[in-house]
């Protein structure tokens, strides 16, 4: 089993976390859509934010060991040269919702909002400081290790940075469809509203590319800036605020390929993980392609090679970088 999920990271990383969340989400839906009369604990939710967080964990210790969790944790830490973008993904939504509440307020549509910030129809029991602490671990650790931590880099290796963000975004959307039968911002959407989730799902998903690359790959930026901003924007405001903010997020989202090509969507290079041959796509493949090298004679073609590029090292005990390790990948902009 270990070595199946080692072979196929991503789609093993897309079933459990799939299984993961649906199976802690299934109670409510089962309630929304009337199928029990039991009322299932709401913090259900919450847990089953941490599907791909799990997932990820998963899959990187099956596929790359101690070694590799340890590289993924690094990555959920602030990391020399990222403090700025650190600070950028907590102050950005602040001020997004600042200035959609300004902007409401010369338009003369004032509701009064300030109070209501930060606060949770959906966890009334929660102080606001547990609230916001849950929803930065939940749902944005929970999601971001997964998405952008894990898959993104691996999908990056081989596409662009814009094919890439437009595969997750699809994914990212059917990992959500359970929350259409509970989730009150989702479970009263009508056709149009739904088409306008999954455009601002893809737009969304361009833009924590966009920042995790720009950050050199910082889960800690995304993460950050996914809980902040599902903070304010899911407050218990009255009126247009969080259209007016969605909006806004959708317009930046189509903004970043223009501003900074497909190939990157960041000034700098894309974050990847690097290829290895596909028999070896782990630290435990990597060793057994080593010792299976180590064992067979030398090759005519291989010991060619050898002297052609004017080296005398043997092929065969090339190392082979581990598939969880990040690399920056420079490609010029499209």
């Amino acid at each position: 089993m270990g070595s199946r999920v080692a072979r196929h990271p991503l789609a093993s990383f897309l079933v459990l976390a799939n299984l993961f969340s649906w199976m802690a989400w299934a109670p409510l839906a089962a309630a929304g859509l009337g199928w029990t009369t039991i009322h299932p604990s709401p913090y259900l939710h919450l847990v089953g934010g941490l599907g791909p967080l799990v997932a990820a964990m998963i899959v990187t210790a099956a596929g790359d060991g101690r070694a590799g969790l340890v590289r993924l944790v690094e990555k959920c830490g602030v990391g020399r040269g990222r403090l700025a973008w650190i600070a950028f993904a907590v102050a950005a939504p602040v001020l997004l919702f600042v200035g959609s509440v300004a902007a409401l307020q010369v338009a003369g549509q004032d509701h009064g909002v300030w109070a209501d910030v930060g606060k949770s129809d959906e966890y009334p029991a929660l102080p606001r400081g547990v609230y916001w602490a849950a929803n930065v671990l939940c749902y944005g650790f929970g999601e971001e290790v997964g998405w952008r931590g894990f898959a993104l880099p691996r999908l990056q290796a081989r596409r662009s940075a814009l094919t890439s963000s437009l595969l997750i975004g699809g994914a990212w959307a059917i990992w959500h469809l359970p929350l259409f039968a509970f989730a009150s911002g989702l479970s009263s959407m009508g056709v149009g509203g739904v088409t306008g989730w999954l455009f601002s799902m893809v737009t969304g998903s361009i833009l924590m590319t966009w920042l995790f690359n720009t950050s050199r790959g910082s889960i800690l930026a995304v993460a950050l800036f996914h809980g902040v901003l599902d903070i304010v924007m899911t407050s218990p405001v009255k009126g247009a605020l969080p259209s007016v903010m969605g909006a806004i997020i959708t317009l930046f989202g189509l903004a970043v390929p223009v501003v900074f090509g497909t190939t990157n969507l960041a000034r700098g290079p894309r974050i990847q993980t690097p290829a290895v041959w596909r028999g070896a796509r782990s630290d435990v493949g990597a060793r057994r392609w080593a010792t299976m090298r180590a064992t067979s004679p030398p090759s005519k073609s291989g010991a060619s090679a050898a002297r052609i590029n004017g080296s005398s090292r043997d092929p065969r005990t090339s190392p082979i970088p581990s598939s969880s390790t990040f690399t920056e990948v420079r490609a010029r902009p499209s």
